[in-house]
């Protein structure tokens, strides 16, 4: 825990002093034992004069909170350093960033105090011991502050501009965070300004206003990792400030949304696609709830750290579970992650194993068993999300020392060919003439088997209409399909400057977004999908139990084997490779809870219009003798002697995902069997 990189670190305060008689300020330690923190009281002065402030330890718990404001910033450099004083003479300095410096001037009142937490200076930084025991009171601090204040820098580049026009659009838009829908807000309705949530509606500012906010979104506070932790435990009160510019962060962030959802005037958004890119990052730093370690990963992708382990220890305070991780920068990247993956697969009390989904065969060499993400590099494709292979099964995992994870699975298939999908930032018309590339040979464009999986496959199944409440940002299933006809017709080709139907434009840019990174490939069972960026013919289909995606393996000389990376196969998306296939009628769909923080796989059944919450396969409970010869038995937990089966030969698996407690069944008869991985 003693490499938090705080702003202020020691190499500034053994620099830049000034040679007359104040002298260094010193720190009186913290006790670890007491729950106290430094808390900062920036004295009154006017902008541009020395700033004072004063120091003084207090108790902060659940039950003991004083009044406080904590300041979130991007630390800046450490050259040129400023000097700031400590009580009201110059008897005692402290040097800080110019970028901190800076936002104590703005932040400072005319005629009283302020009291602040500001890690550079509240923290000793120069006590190795305190920092680390600071860093892991972070999510306290934050969640327990009066209110965040988000600098960002001072008034520059317009930026007065800027959030004036997004001060406007935030507070005439409300959003629908879950469904991802702005509608007018009730200041909007009243006041006539209900096209601001109008998507058809173009955003009524000039080309050239787009500059300024472009420049405001892309300073440098936007991209720190830690910012996530400090936003998301913020309470409902944070506040951006710019200069002496301000605006509420859930007013910012709508707008920023409203940004994202709305077309502009020619020239405004720049480079579009970047742009709307980090749109997106922004509106998603608020985002809570049972989001996977995996997507978090994901979405701070493009975040910065100067540690490498911070791409964990950053977001432990907002990830969903408690995995009894204290920050140690002692230990090596590698030993971070690997302890983590362990922790994080122990501690899911029906364990799963989605962990392996971010997982991706490195091009250079590397120090990590293959089943530990690399989290230094950032992903070249995305996890997948609408896959349910395993269905609601238990991993069967154990550790063996020495990187090696034994998993039990079933192999499924073989791929036979694989092509990697050229694909960066294409435009719409090169997407579909990659669209083209891959269609299966004998793909018939009026429909059928083969043309429903490729569809399907290209989105990696996920259409708003398979999704309940549906999600518009999702392509339809007939749209989708429609889509496909039109790119693979003699009239496919889009020609610049003719618009195509969003709906149509919006199957492309998702095929596109799960095409990204990856590679198309057919197994010799007649499997088609999308793999890693890595996958060769050889490389084995093999689906974990706990998994939801089915994994790519590569063979090694000694018999283990190393993970290639997660795939798509639309046959084996619905936990056919353990239950075999839906019963006719039945569609598989993802439910969102009423809070809309968890996504659940439930079963519609399209004769009674009824969705149910257990997988009607184990409804039964049944014996089925198999084509291959083997024989099936779904069987309650209860009605079988554990003692006397085959534990090599059993999953288990609940009967929903809805309900924790909800009843365990055992199947047996299926080819599983271990995978030591390296």
């Amino acid at each position: 825990m003693n490499n938090y990189r705080f702003p202020g670190s020691s190499s500034l305060f053994r620099s830049s002093l000034k040679q007359n008689k104040t002298a260094p300020y010193s720190y009186v330690p913290l006790n670890k034992s007491d729950h106290k923190v430094r808390l900062l009281t920036l004295l009154p002065g006017n902008l541009g004069e020395d700033i004072h402030v004063q120091l003084c330890a207090r108790t902060l718990t659940q039950t003991c909170t004083p009044s406080y404001e904590a300041l979130s910033y991007a630390w800046g450099t450490a050259e040129s350093p400023t000097n700031i004083y400590v009580g009201n003479s110059k008897d005692q300095v402290l040097s800080v960033s110019k970028n901190l410096a800076c936002a104590l001037d703005h932040l400072r009142f005319k005629e009283t105090s302020r009291t602040l937490w500001v890690d550079a200076i509240c923290v000793d930084q120069q006590n190795l011991e305190e920092r680390s025991q600071q860093v892991g009171r972070m999510a306290d601090i934050y969640r327990l502050a009066e209110r965040v204040i988000v600098w960002v820098g001072p008034e520059e580049d317009g930026s007065s501009l800027a959030v004036d026009m997004l001060r406007t659009l935030g507070t005439n838009v409300e959003v629908d965070w879950l469904m991802r829908l702005i509608k007018p807000s009730r200041e909007a309705e009243t006041g006539g300004g209900t096209h601001w949530s109008d998507r058809s509606v173009i955003l009524p500012f000039k080309g050239e206003d787009g500059i300024p906010i472009r420049k405001l979104l892309n300073r440098s506070w936007f991209e720190r990792l830690w910012i996530r932790q400090e936003i998301c435990l913020a309470s409902p009160g944070a506040i951006l400030v710019c200069g002496f510019d301000t605006i509420p962060w859930s007013d910012f962030r709508k707008a920023v949304f409203c940004l994202n959802y709305k077309r502009g005037p020619d020239g405004f958004f720049g480079e579009k696609t970047k742009f709307k890119a980090r749109l997106q990052m922004i509106y998603r730093l608020s985002d809570k709830g049972d989001i996977p370690f995996g997507s978090l990963m994901h979405r701070t992708r493009n975040c910065k750290c100067s540690d490498p382990r911070d791409r964990v220890y950053a977001l432990l305070s907002i990830y969903n579970r408690n995995l009894n991780i204290v920050p140690d920068y002692r230990l090596s990247k590698e030993e971070v992650y690997q302890d983590f993956c362990l922790r994080h697969i122990a501690s899911i009390n029906y364990r799963n194993l989605d962990i392996l989904k971010s997982c991706e065969m490195p091009i250079s060499p590397s120090d990590l068993p293959s089943w530990v993400p690399d989290w230094s590099i950032r992903n070249v494709s995305v996890t997948i999300q609408t896959s349910f292979a395993s269905g609601n099964s238990a991993a069967d995992v154990r550790y063996l020392g020495d990187g090696v994870m034994r998993v039990m699975g079933v192999k499924v298939a073989t791929i036979v060919h694989a092509d990697e999908i050229p694909i960066f930032d294409l435009s719409t018309n090169e997407t579909v003439a990659l669209i083209r590339r891959f269609s299966p040979a004998d793909l018939d464009i009026n429909g059928g088997e083969v043309f429903d999986t490729y569809y399907r496959t290209l989105c990696c199944d996920q259409f708003r209409d398979s999704i309940d409440p549906p999600a518009i940002m999702f392509p339809s299933h007939d749209k989708s399909k429609e889509a496909l006809r039109f790119f693979l017709g003699s009239e496919g080709n889009v020609e610049p400057g003719n618009p195509l139907d969003p709906e149509i434009e919006l199957y492309a840019n998702w095929a596109r977004y799960f095409m990204k990174g990856r590679s198309f490939f057919s197994t010799e069972n007649g499997h088609i999908g999308l793999g890693p960026k890595a996958a060769n013919p050889e490389d084995d289909v093999v689906v974990f139990a706990g998994c939801d995606s089915p994994m790519l393996l590569r063979s090694t000389d000694n018999g283990r084997y190393r993970i290639v990376g997660e795939c798509f196969i639309y046959d084996l998306s619905h936990s056919e490779a353990l239950l075999g296939p839906l019963p006719e009628g039945y569609q598989q769909i993802f439910r969102t809870d009423e809070r809309g923080e968890q996504s659940r796989t439930a079963y519609y059944n399209r004769n009674t219009g009824l969705t149910h919450t257990i997988d009607p396969r184990l409804n039964l409970f049944r014996t089925e003798l198999q084509e291959n010869g083997v024989l099936k038995i779904y069987v309650r937990e209860p009605e079988i002697d554990a003692q006397s089966q085959d534990e090599g030969s059993v999953i288990r698996m609940r009967t929903s995902a809805f309900e924790p407690e909800s009843e365990v069944c055992r199947l047996m008869g299926i080819d599983i069997g271990p995978f030591d991985l390296v």
